[in-house]
């Protein structure tokens, strides 16, 4: 009987709280008597019981059979049970495959996406022209040398700011044909969704792609440099699958309160957030702030390296 051990009694102005509470995981059942309840052998006039639960919730669910296992002894003998649209009583959201399949895959693919072409010219445009001998030359023209790091920064930032854009594209019109198509189940991403979406990619991009911008800054040879961008955007992938798959929910509770602060990092969680519709507006601004800044300041170190002539030099 540790089913039944919680339960309280409530008055009906708390029914849409407590069914709020269900859909969000909060509260495994509810069961609503009549005012009028009583049990009779009358067919016309049996009393009808209503039960909420959500079927996404095991202990819900386990909830939901155990006391319909016990009121089955005696219905619909005496009272029936959701004899109107017994589907709605049910809380839990229903699955969309889209969705889940977005969850899964948008986190980690689409910062994987944007930073790719980026990884690739921030090993040319450093440790590629130091390999050619082409940085020597830069090295010694009459151009000051933070503007020449500003400058390789902005090409990077604006190769991230076209994947990102196409990526939202790209996600705007696989919706679109989603809801286009013949399907029970709709979903819908506001302007605001996918604005959050693409600045909160965007900025998560541009700490990685200064990181690989130091990288190759350190680096010797192209290849080196593309090496160990790889091995950054292998730990993005690890990150970003281990947020999304079922196994990592636990994981994303328990940063929940913390993980906006973190640079990039952050983009995958709150990404996770926005698809998943429970994201916080306010979180979304100070993480995008806060990669911002970031990049920012990773970028102003490189161009702080282009002084170090051991660095510079091959």
């Amino acid at each position: 009987m540790e089913v039944l051990e919680n339960c309280d009694e409530i008055d009906a102005d708390d029914i849409p709280e407590i069914k709020q509470a269900i859909t969000d995981g909060k509260i495994d059942l509810l069961l609503v008597f009549p005012s009028d309840f009583i049990l009779t052998s009358n067919p016309t006039e049996l009393c009808n019981v209503e039960m909420w639960y959500n079927s996404n919730n095991l202990d819900s669910t386990y909830a939901q059979s155990f006391v319909m296992g016990i009121l089955d002894a005696t219905r619909p003998a005496t009272f029936t049970l959701n004899i109107n649209n017994p589907e709605n009583y049910d809380l839990g959201k229903k699955f969309n495959l889209f969705e889940e399949m977005l969850k899964i895959f948008f986190p980690t693919y689409a910062l994987y996406c944007v930073c790719m072409a980026s990884m690739t010219i921030a090993g040319a445009s450093i440790a590629g022209e130091k390999e050619n001998g082409f940085m020597n030359l830069l090295l010694i023209s009459p151009v000051k040398r933070k503007y020449i790091t500003f400058g390789k920064s902005v090409a990077l930032f604006i190769s991230n700011t076209c994947s990102a854009f196409i990526v939202m594209l790209a996600m705007f019109a696989s919706t679109f044909i989603y809801k286009s198509s013949d399907n029970s189940i709709a979903i819908n991403y506001s302007f605001l969704d996918y604005l959050l979406l693409f600045l909160i990619s965007l900025s998560g991009a541009f700490v990685i792609t200064s990181v690989c911008l130091l990288v190759s800054a350190f680096a010797k040879n192209v290849k080196e440099s593309n090496s160990r961008c790889s091995i950054v955007l292998i730990i993005v992938m690890l990150v970003g699958l281990c947020t999304s798959l079922p196994i990592g929910t636990e994981l994303v509770d328990a940063v929940a309160s913390f993980c906006h602060i973190v640079p990039a990092l952050n983009s995958m969680f709150l990404a996770l957030n926005i698809v998943a519709g429970s994201y916080n507006f306010i979180n979304c601004l100070i993480a995008t702030g806060i990669n911002f800044v970031a990049a920012g300041a990773l970028t102003v170190y490189a161009s702080k390296l282009f002084d170090n002539e051991k660095v510079m030099q091959v």
